[in-house]
């Protein structure tokens, strides 16, 4: 096809062999690519939106395309022009009275982290567990969760892009001498947020956020649950501590095997570097020490943060409610540093030398509630299929042979609630042949985000296929259960979008106003 004139070379791609890599995706999903444009500025993506117009062409928006296992760059349609707006990557403001930042699109967590620590800036923001190198902006925009909160809830303004041509800024943004603007999220009149979250209406070029108040003190906490047949009980009470707000950020329950593929890529590495192992011995032998030291059927994670006499006191409260299911451990800067040490001094010790490699571990872990990005996580997509990534960028998910897609419903923060979705899971997964890895996320004090990844080798065709059948399975018993997804992947859409529904009816009428040509995105969380 032609480029636009107003496109510089670098900034258009439309050659079969990039295309047909770039179409390469993490969850194994097949779709055919038009071009990549990429922009440079807000005045770009409205004329690209323009041409799109003109030439009746369909346009994907994409951050910077890391949404793996859900469809990473490509589209729901074919032949969809891809808008990568990675380029557009401006911190506009940081606004230290009032805690908030300005960013475009292609502005990184990485990043992000870097420019406030570069200009000692005394702010964390909501990291996630996913790759330093992926958008903000694009994560938000899913309603994706960090480790403090839901990431919807930090979002203050948006500028916007929509399909008829028109730029819109929502809250108070839209006055542009408003003080407000970054401090008010609903602005006067109708709040028009929530129609460029998860929707195909428009294109953000640029978000504000809060940014979070460093405190005196960081920790995380590890709550274990050793005997199985306590599990109801045990989500219970973490959420009577959610509900109470002795717990007050976002807390992550896992199940064995989503920890073991966690922690095990680190641990191995560890033990073929330090003790000299072959990789098959040190398997061995790193999985008999992590089984030896680990026992919990489930473990929870999470971040508590305030002065020192308010942590104390958290972390009194959750020891005496939580102390009969398990271990319950936590962990400062100061204490993880103090036990380094320890464990250095008595490296001679086997057992010792090994222990090493769990801290290392928690030094990742503890970085999450210090705000700080990571790739720790990344390991684990590579780990189930092949036990170890060799000779790879950990980034390079959607080129390497390992794959993995989501079921994420929401669920009622309860252990009922809960027993009965990880129930399920298992046995489904197990009657397709796959492990559940299973993370529930207590996002506020009523409810639960479910991540649950299946693993998986796209290079075998049958797995691929089995792989495809089993998460369908289990979203149609989710949904059935009225454990409705709040979220999908680009081939299942039509398992939440119903045309005999009034909600979905409404969409499709907002769509024909704002995007008449269907533009953007088209079947992205909508009929249209």
């Amino acid at each position: 096809m032609i480029r636009p004139s107003f496109l510089k070379p670098e900034q258009f791609i439309d050659a079969t062999d990039q295309l047909h890599k770039i179409a390469q995706n993490a969850g194994a999903f097949k779709r055919t690519i038009k071009a990549v444009v990429y922009p440079y500025s807000h005045s770009e993506v409205e004329a690209i939106v323009a041409w799109a117009n003109s030439e009746k062409l369909c346009l994907y928006p994409i951050s910077t395309g890391k949404n793996w296992g859900m469809g990473s760059k490509v589209p729901v349609t074919d032949n969809c022009i891809i808008v990568n707006l990675s380029k557009m990557n401006r911190i506009i403001e940081v606004n230290t009275t009032h805690d908030y930042v300005v960013i475009e699109p292609g502005v990184t967590q990485e990043q992000l982290y870097t420019y406030l620590v570069e200009n000692n800036l005394p702010y964390i923001f909501n990291v996630t567990g996913s790759s330093p190198k992926t958008s903000i902006i694009g994560n938000s925009l899913e309603r994706g969760v960090g480790y403090f909160s839901s990431r919807v809830e930090n979002l203050r303004a948006l500028q916007v892009v929509m399909g008829n041509g028109k730029t819109i800024h929502t809250g108070f943004s839209h006055y542009h001498h408003a003080k407000t603007k970054g401090v008010y999220s609903f602005g006067v009149g109708p709040d028009v947020s929530g129609l460029f979250f998860q929707s195909n209406v428009g294109v953000t070029t640029q978000a504000t956020f809060d940014l979070i108040p460093k405190r005196e003190v960081h920790a995380i906490m590890l709550l274990g649950l050793s005997d199985a047949t306590n599990y109801e009980a045990y989500i219970d009470d973490l959420a009577t501590l959610r509900k109470q707000e002795v717990i007050t950020t976002a807390f992550h329950i896992a199940n064995r095997n989503r920890s073991t593929i966690a922690i095990m890529p680190h641990v191995l590495t560890y033990f073929e570097q330090e003790f000299g192992l072959p990789p098959n011995e040190a398997q061995v032998s790193a999985t008999a020490f992590y089984n030896k030291i680990s026992k919990d059927s489930w473990s929870a994670f999470g971040g508590i943060m305030g002065s020192k006499a308010e942590v104390q006191l958290a972390k009194k409260i959750i020891t005496k409610r939580m102390k009969k299911y398990g271990k319950v451990m936590f962990l400062t800067a100061s204490k993880l540093q103090n036990l380094n040490r320890l464990v250095a001094a008595l490296a001679f010790v086997p057992y010792f030398k090994k222990l090493k490699a769990f801290t290392l571990s928690m030094e990742s872990a503890l970085s999450y509630s210090q705000g700080i990005p990571s790739n720790m996580a990344l390991h684990s997509v590579y780990y189930p299929i092949n036990k170890k990534l060799v000779n790879q960028d950990v980034e390079q998910i959607d080129t390497s042979e390992a794959a993995l897609q989501f079921s994420l419903p929401i669920l009622p923060l309860s252990g009922k609630d809960l027993k009965t979705a990880a129930d399920a899971t298992v046995q489904i997964f197990s009657k397709h042949g796959f492990e559940a890895y299973i993370t529930f996320n207590i996002i506020d004090s009523k409810s639960i985000e479910s991540v649950i990844n299946l693993a998986f080798d796209k290079t075998i065709a049958a797995e691929t296929e089995k792989a495809f059948t089993a998460i369908n399975e289990l979203n149609e018993f989710f949904m059935q259960k009225g454990y409705i997804l709040y979220r999908t992947d680009i081939d299942r859409m039509n398992q939440i979008v119903d045309e005999k529904d009034v909600f979905w009816q409404t969409v499709k009428e907002l769509k024909q106003t704002l995007d008449p040509n269907n533009i953007i995105a088209p079947k992205r969380y909508n009929l249209k």
